[in-house]
């Protein structure tokens, strides 16, 4: 072996070693937060299950936006069939549709899992705390 090719191995596997350590922090700065989320999903359960009236009523609220969200993309699509707009704008009011319908669909998902969770604390809370020693045992 040549001492460029020494070199050229010692530099690359200097930089793969680099880079490696670089991942290993980033997945346990991942880690830690899925960590901090489930803390905070679990004190928000809480609160839930206590019948924390203003965490209940920002959650209904957040349901009612959803339902007036998808009365608009009603309202868009009945639109779209009786006023024949033309095609790019027809493309553009559906690519809104279906956005506002995920996004509707996702934050009723959202609150209702956690209205329903509350309601069985202790299994949830167990739940909860097995997924956060199961991420904690990845860090170490």
């Amino acid at each position: 072996m040549s001492l460029e090719a020494i070199v050229i191995s010692f530099i690359v596997s200097f930089f793969a070693g680099i880079a490696g350590i670089k991942y290993i922090r980033f997945r346990e700065n991942q880690i830690r937060k899925k960590i901090e989320e489930i803390d905070s999903h679990q004190e928000f359960i809480e609160k839930l299950s206590r019948g924390n009236t203003k965490l209940l009523r920002s959650s209904l609220t957040l349901i009612f936006i959803c339902f007036f969200l998808l009365f608009i993309v009603i309202i868009l699509l009945l639109m779209v069939h009786f006023l024949n707009p033309p095609e790019l704008f027809r493309s553009i009011i559906y690519g809104l549709c279906l956005g506002g319908l995920g996004i509707g669909a996702g934050v009723c998902f959202h609150f209702a899992r956690a209205i329903i969770q509350s309601n069985d604390l202790k299994s949830t809370k167990a739940k909860l705390h097995e997924k956060r020693e199961k991420l904690e045992g990845k860090i170490t």
